[in-house]
């Protein structure tokens, strides 16, 4: 992630100032979810798949920050993320669907990262998400793992 670095500080300080709407941030998710997805097969392509120049449909800069924002920030907390995910479910981690996996780790990190978003919101983005690209019941399991870690986090404020 050399030359493609990118400075997480200022993309926050942008996305506070002007504030997304919701459909940007789902747009935002959906097009993390498709990164990762790729990441998952060719991780040797990591900042070409970072990039989002393979998205066809134009959309502001501001949905393209967000979403390399979640992307990088899941690669880089991956093995936190990841043992969170594992402390929650009551599957075997290798056993997760992949998109499954996905939705977790990109939610989990917003939870980690954006103290302003509650997490009503990402929860319910999340499932949002699942039943449009995930089996039909895939959001119950969903909505516990999140819903656990969002009382985890609750409880040590």
């Amino acid at each position: 992630m050399d030359k493609n670095e990118i400075d997480f500080e200022k993309i926050k300080e942008n996305l506070e100032e002007n504030k997304i709407i919701i459909p940007d941030r789902r747009i935002s998710r959906i097009l993390v979810l498709k990164a990762l997805y790729q990441y998952y097969f060719l991780p040797e392509l990591v900042d070409e798949i970072g990039s989002f120049k393979w998205v066809k449909k134009s959309y502001n800069d501001f949905i393209f920050q967000y979403s390399k924002m979640l992307y990088y920030g899941v690669i880089r907390n991956k093995e936190a993320i990841d043992n969170i995910i594992k402390k929650f479910s009551k599957r075997i981690f290798d056993q997760i669907d992949l998109i499954d996996k996905i939705i977790l780790e990109f939610s989990i990190y917003q939870m980690m990262e954006d103290k302003k978003l509650k997490h009503k919101i990402i929860i319910d983005e999340a499932i949002e998400i699942s039943k449009a690209y995930s089996n039909k019941n895939a959001y119950k399991f969903i909505n516990g793992i999140l819903d656990a870690y969002s009382k985890e986090l609750q409880n040590k404020i």
